[in-house]
């Protein structure tokens, strides 16, 4: 399937072609770009899975629905979306305390939304946690620097926290709650403007949001209430499922931090 490009995209939902565009990431399946009309500026989104483009509509208005800060979308149908441009800062691990503790009080008030009746598409599915990180696992060993010996102590570690798993909380996750995912006001940096990218919103541990958010720096954790004894082992699990992905991308550099964690973990 060829995705329409940003002029096709902005006809069909903002009703004209823009005046000027710029790409945020685009692959064969995915596309995101910024687009201007006169003053005014858009996101607009092309996806040729349109069920996962409908899952972000879906999450992203009930963020919305309970005041969460969201761009405002202007239009939608199968496949494409577009909203409002949020002119922001990303949030990064040497954000100020004030920053983080912003994100915090936002996070928390998305976990606090009813929580939805499918599961999150970032996270395996608790039965299949074991069999899902083996394969990865299996799959990573060879290229990767984690010994046998490292690789068993995951095993081991995914094995023992089985009861914890089964039994961790289930709210309404935002699922992909990475930094870049979080935006700051550009004058202070010390109010979140916007939560974005919704598609693998749904029922899940909160601590999974609170271990991707904190990936990179462990020690920012203490800023949200939800974290748990789980985070840590949510953190190789957000790992070993993204380093495939990345590499499929093109995205080594990060695939590569992602493995160098991953090696490093309770060493």
């Amino acid at each position: 399937m060829t995705l329409p490009g940003p002029e096709e995209i902005s006809r069909r939902l903002l009703g004209r072609v823009p005046d000027d565009t710029e790409p945020l990431v685009v692959w064969d399946h995915r596309a995101t770009y910024r687009c201007r009309i006169g003053r005014d500026e858009f996101v607009c989104k092309a996806d040729d899975d349109r069920a996962e483009l409908a899952r972000e509509v879906d999450g992203h208005s009930q963020a919305a629905a309970a005041g969460i800060p969201v761009p405002e979308i202007v239009a939608a149908e199968p496949g494409l979306l577009a909203m409002r441009w949020v002119d922001g800062v990303a949030l990064r691990g040497d954000s100020c305390d004030e920053s983080w503790r912003a994100a915090g009080e936002v996070v928390r008030a998305v976990h606090d939304l009813p929580t939805p009746d499918h599961p999150t598409g970032a996270l395996p599915g608790r039965d299949t946690w074991p069999a899902a990180i083996d394969e990865e696992l299996e799959h990573e060993l060879p290229r990767m620097e984690l010994s046998p010996e490292q690789a068993q102590r995951i095993r081991d570690a995914v094995d023992e926290a089985r009861p914890a798993l089964a039994a961790a909380t289930r709210g309404f996750c935002h699922g992909d709650l990475q930094p870049d995912h979080v935006l700051l006001d550009r004058a202070t940096q010390r109010r979140v403007v916007s939560l974005i990218d919704w598609s693998d919103y749904g029922a899940g541990d909160p601590a999974w949001d609170v271990a991707v958010l904190t990936l990179d720096d462990e020690g920012r954790t203490g800023a949200f209430t939800e974290a748990s004894d789980l985070v840590d082992l949510y953190r190789v699990i957000r790992d070993l499922g993204e380093v495939r992905w990345l590499v499929a991308h093109g995205m080594h550099d990060a695939a590569d931090h992602a493995r160098r964690r991953l090696a490093g973990w309770r060493q």
